[in-house]
C-alpha cells in the first residue's frame, strides 16, 4: 500500500553519447513525479563533458545514467526467457559474460542484448562520483525509450530520433535497430503536451524508468553497485515515511490528549464547583458510610451471613440423613478456638456448618456426605472426626460442611 511513497520522485536522466574518436556529447534532463503528474524541471543539450553538469545541475543529483556509441554493443536475437552463458557466447564468441555488464530488452519475437566492458563503464561511473552525483540506474542505448512511447506523438512506422533508427511493426514492437548520426525526426516530438528536443528523449526515458520504478519493467543494464544505490535509496526513502507517519501519529494523540486535558480540566472545574457547595453533606455522608462499616464489621464478627435461610439448610441436611445417623449438635457459623485465642476475641467460621452426631458406622456417614455434596449450595464437605465407643459399640463424628 505505501510501496509508492517509497520510490524517489525525482531523477535527472544523463546520456552519454559516445563518438568513435572519443568525442563526447552529454545531454540531461530532470524529471519529478508528484501524484500522478510528471513535470520536467530542466533540459541541458550541447554539453561535452560530464564535468560542466554541476553547472546545470544540483549538487548530490540522482542520476540515471544511459551509454550509447563507442564501447556499447548491441545484439538482436530470437527472444529468450534468460540469458545464459551459452547464449552470450553464440553472440560474442572467445567473450567471457564476467567482462561485461549487460541489459536484455525484449519486444515482440525479438531480444536485444545491449553490452559494454565493466572496465570502461566504471570510468563513467567513477567521474560522476567524482562530481557528487549518484547513479542509481544504468542503462545502454536508445531502448528505455520504449517505455515512453505511448506519451510520444509517434504512431506506426519506423521511428527516427537523434541518429536512432527504429523499425516497428504493426503490433509498434521493435524489430530492428541502428544507429546513423545523421538521422533525425522528420517532425518535432512531444512527451504528452510539452516539446521534446529528440536528444532528449533517452535521458528523459532514463529518469521515467527511476520515477516510474515500480510501475513498471525497467530497461537497464546488471550492476550490482547501481542497483545497491537504488536499494539503499528506496530503504532510505522508506525510513523517512516511517518517520513521518510516526511524527504525524504523535501529533494527532498529542492534539487528542490535549484536547482530552481541556475537557477534563473544565469539567473538574465544574465538579470542584458543585463538590465546594455540597461539602458539609459529603462529610455528613462519609462519617455515616463510616459507621455502616463498622456495624457491617461488627455483624461479620458475629456470623452474620446476610440474608442466608440457615433453617432451611439444616432442614435439607437433615431430609437425606441415613436411618442410623443421629444428630447430636448443629453449629452454624462455629467459634472458631485457634483464631480467638490469637485475636485475644470471639471468632466464628463463617459460611461453615458443624454436625456432631453418632452412627453405628463410617460407612453410613461417607454416605451422608455423598449425600450432601450434590447439593447445589455445598461448595464442601468433609469428616473432621470419627471415633469408637467400646461401651456403647457406636461411632462418633464430627463433620464440617462449608456453603
Amino acid at each position: 500500500m505505501l510501496e509508492e511513497y517509497y520510490q524517489t520522485d525525482h531523477c535527472t536522466g544523463v546520456s552519454l553519447q559516445i563518438s568513435r574518436n572519443n568525442d563526447l556529447r552529454v545531454t540531461a534532463c530532470a524529471v519529478s513525479r508528484k501524484k500522478n503528474q510528471l513535470e520536467i524541471h530542466k533540459k541541458v543539450t550541447g554539453l561535452y563533458s560530464i564535468k560542466q553538469l554541476p553547472e546545470f545541475l544540483p549538487a548530490k543529483s540522482i542520476v540515471s545514467l544511459n551509454l550509447n556509441g563507442k564501447g556499447v554493443l548491441h545484439k538482436r536475437t530470437e527472444k529468450f526467457e534468460k540469458l545464459t552463458p551459452e547464449i552470450f557466447r553464440g553472440l560474442l564468441p572467445n567473450s567471457e559474460p564476467a567482462d561485461f555488464y549487460m541489459q536484455h530488452f525484449t519486444s515482440g519475437a525479438y531480444a536485444y542484448i545491449s553490452m559494454i566492458r565493466k572496465s570502461d563503464a566504471d570510468k563513467w561511473l567513477a567521474e560522476f562520483k567524482s562530481i557528487g552525483m549518484e547513479i542509481i540506474m544504468l542503462s545502454l542505448g536508445p531502448f528505455p525509450v520504449y517505455s515512453i512511447m505511448k506519451q510520444l506523438n509517434v504512431y506506426g512506422g519506423d521511428f527516427l530520433f537523434d541518429g536512432h533508427e527504429i523499425v516497428r511493426d504493426e503490433a509498434d514492437d521493435w524489430t530492428g535497430y541502428s544507429y546513423r548520426e545523421d538521422s533525425r525526426s522528420p517532425y518535432p516530438l512531444k512527451a504528452d503536451l510539452e516539446a521534446l528536443d529528440e536528444s532528449l528523449l533517452v535521458p528523459y526515458a532514463a529518469a521515467f524508468q527511476v520515477v516510474l520504478e515500480n510501475r513498471l519493467l525497467p530497461v537497464k543494464a546488471q550492476v550490482s553497485v547501481v542497483d545497491a544505490a537504488l536499494v539503499q535509496l528506496t530503504e532510505k526513502n522508506k525510513w523517512k515515511l516511517y518517520g513521518l507517519i510516526l511524527l504525524g501519529f504523535f501529533f494527532i494523540v498529542l492534539s487528542l490528549n490535549a484536547w482530552v486535558f481541556s475537557k477534563l480540566f473544565r469539567e473538574n472545574n465544574e465538579l470542584e464547583a458543585t463538590t465546594l457547595s455540597s461539602q458539609q453533606n459529603t462529610a455528613d455522608l462519609n462519617d455515616m458510610e463510616g459507621q455502616i462499616k463498622k456495624k457491617e464489621v461488627l455483624l461479620k464478627q458475629f456470623g452474620w451471613d446476610q440474608d442466608l435461610n440457615k433453617a432451611l439448610m439444616i432442614d435439607r441436611l437433615a431430609s437425606v440423613l441415613p436411618s442410623d445417623v443421629t444428630l447430636d449438635e448443629v453449629s452454624v457459623n462455629p467459634v472458631d478456638p485457634v483464631e480467638s485465642r490469637k485475636l485475644k476475641r470471639l471468632q466464628f467460621r463463617d459460611r461453615n456448618i458443624q454436625v456432631i452426631g453418632t452412627s453405628s458406622g463410617i460407612l453410613s456417614v461417607n454416605e451422608w456426605v455423598a449425600r450432601l455434596k450434590v447439593m447445589s449450595w455445598v461448595k464442601n464437605c468433609t469428616v473432621q472426626s470419627f471415633t469408637i465407643d467400646p461401651e456403647k459399640q457406636t461411632g462418633q463424628f464430627t463433620l464440617t460442611i462449608q456453603f
